[in-house]
């Protein structure tokens, strides 16, 4: 289903290949070829089309409309490449784009068919076992894929149980199996057979971060000493989020009763760092029937408020909301019954913890008097809630 959405959105992209380029010009001719093909599942010669129109003149569209074909081919790891470079080719776009909403519509596909393809891929540190020289290593090539470049110098992307080969100085091929599961990170060495060097001169390139290339050698590795893994690539946070809360709220000053309520939430990015945070709840105040009153009373309240949070690589977070709270208050004695409704502007100030798609906030809750019988006072409120939906 998801493939399908996304050759969906390669095939808008026909109606406005015109306005791109020349209709005579041939990376056109071969994209809008492609994607034809592409909407007829046939894969593998659409990869064959967006590849020809990347040689004829790379775009952005065209790598996008070759990593949809060479994912929907089984070729994962080669279309998490594509993208990236339809990413490179797409921010160059939008930095000169002006503000085109078809570019920057592409770059919101781009984006988010990266961060899906970053979840079916791992990603290998392929190295030499100790003793062996980087000299020996001619190149290391993907089953049906052409050679990778640098393959010692950065995190290689491979499809689960990914076939690779290695092709040595001496006209030697060798066949190993990269089996890292998928949006993880490990050390792959290539079995190579050979005579061992002195350790002590011998050195092993430090692991890589990210796609970079590494800095300059480290100290001697002893033979068999233990390997830190590499820092696994960064995981793209979130660009909207909506679930449901459930909470309490606290007697704050003056000893206002407790209550219990449900919360529905949506979120949105609106910058880098900062979520927009809409709120809409429920919250019911038991009944309650003070000593030598004589009469009993119950609330509810709704709660309605916007705001900001903070969104970072860090499991914390704050968050600063402003709405209306609408409260209602019955009073219940032997002789009457009166019921109590009025609306107060209220600011919410508090922070949370965040896990994946749970969390849970604290929070300061002030509702101001601006002509109601009854003063609610400061209040304090918890929640715990689950994301129901998040990309």
């Amino acid at each position: 289903m998801k493939l399908a959405v996304s050759i969906v959105i390669v095939l808008a992209t026909v109606s406005t290949a015109h306005a791109d380029c020349p209709a005579t010009a041939a990376n056109c001719m071969l994209h809008e070829e492609g994607v034809v093909l592409l909407s007829q599942s046939k894969f593998a010669e659409a990869a064959a089309k967006f590849k020809a129109s990347i040689a004829a003149g790379p775009t952005a569209r065209s790598y996008l409309g070759y990593s949809q074909a060479l994912e929907g081919d089984g070729r994962l790891a080669l279309a998490y490449e594509a993208m990236l470079a339809a990413q490179q080719l797409s921010n160059d776009e939008v930095a000169k784009a002006g503000g085109d909403v078809e570019v920057t519509s592409r770059a919101e596909r781009i984006k988010y068919k990266l961060a899906e393809l970053k979840t079916k891929v791992g990603f290998a540190w392929l190295r030499l076992p100790d003793g062996v020289p980087a000299q020996r290593l001619v190149s290391v090539q993907r089953k049906d894929e052409s050679d990778i470049p640098l393959p010692l110098t950065r995190l290689v992307p491979v499809a689960p149980h990914q076939e690779l080969t290695a092709s040595l100085n001496d006209g030697t091929r060798i066949s190993f199996i990269a089996d890292i599961a998928p949006g993880s990170t490990a050390a792959v060495v290539i079995p190579i057979n050979g005579q061992r060097l002195n350790t002590t001169t011998q050195r092993q390139p430090p692991p890589p971060s990210g796609n970079t290339l590494p800095g300059p050698p480290g100290p001697p590795r002893p033979v068999g000493s233990v390997y830190a893994p590499p820092t696994p690539p960064e995981v793209p946070l979130p660009t909207m989020s909506f679930g449901m809360d459930i909470g309490f709220i606290a007697p704050g000053f003056n000893q206002f009763e407790s209550g219990a309520g449900i919360y529905a939430y949506y979120e949105h990015k609106i910058s880098n760092g900062l979520m927009l945070d809409i709120h809409v709840g429920y919250l019911y105040h038991p009944p309650i029937t003070p000593t030598g009153v004589g009469m009993t009373f119950s609330s509810n309240e709704g709660l309605i408020v916007a705001g900001i949070r903070t969104q970072s690589h860090s499991a914390l977070y704050g968050l600063v909301q402003a709405g209306a709270l609408i409260y209602q208050q019955d009073i219940s004695s032997p002789s009457d019954d009166e019921t109590f409704s009025f609306t107060y502007p209220t600011f919410v100030v508090g922070g949370g913890l965040r896990s994946g798609g749970f969390h849970l906030e604290a929070a300061v809750v002030y509702s101001i008097n601006v002509g109601s019988d009854v003063d609610l006072p400061v209040r304090f409120m918890g929640t715990v809630g689950i994301d129901f939906a998040r990309h």
